[in-house]
């Protein structure tokens, strides 16, 4: 019984959509797979606008900012039309060397790269990426790992804190606390 609500959930929200956009005077099978979020598109910017738009739409805000801060310094880079066969082992590695070069950290070039390589996978997933051009995965290219940071005190800051008074006894309380 769950399967056959699911199938009716399902086609009554492709119908709700193929009215809405009937309504709108933009009907077509593009827009469709687009307002369904099952459409990557043809280039990887459009892969990206798509993706960014679902998110919002779902609500996951933080993620569409990742994607969006990504999506824009991927277009300053790469220009405005990006085709998926574009993207190779050798352009990720210059992507990742001019990003670096620019100063980004290893962990913005893993965030930029983990979501171009889940548009990738996408893609994949319909077909508009062949498995002989997917440029991502082990003896192809591998996103780099973030460095984390050191949050540590060295033991000289930890007896600065130990010795520390200025002669109010709530100081002294916080600082044994």
């Amino acid at each position: 019984m769950t399967i056959r609500s699911d199938i009716k959930n399902s086609f009554e929200k492709v119908e709700n959509t193929v009215r809405a956009l009937v309504e709108e005077g933009s009907f077509s099978f593009d827009n469709l797979n687009i307002r369904l979020g099952k459409y990557t598109g043809d280039t990887l910017n459009m892969a990206y606008k798509n993706k960014i738009n679902s998110l919002n739409e779902a609500g996951a805000v933080g993620n569409a900012g990742v994607y969006s801060c990504s999506f824009r310094h991927l277009e300053t880079y790469a220009g405005e039309k990006i085709a998926f066969d574009t993207i190779t082992v050798d352009w990720l590695k210059k992507y990742e060397k001019a990003m670096l070069a620019e100063g980004k950290s290893y962990t913005t070039v893993s965030m930029y790269l983990r979501s171009m390589r889940a548009l990738f996978n996408e893609a994949k997933s319909f077909g508009i990426v062949k498995e002989a051009r997917y440029p991502f995965g082990k003896g192809k290219y591998e996103i780099p790992i973030g460095k984390g940071r050191k949050m540590a005190l060295t033991l000289q800051q930890i007896k600065q804190i130990i010795s520390y008074t200025d002669g109010a006894e709530a100081t002294e309380h916080y600082r044994d606390l």
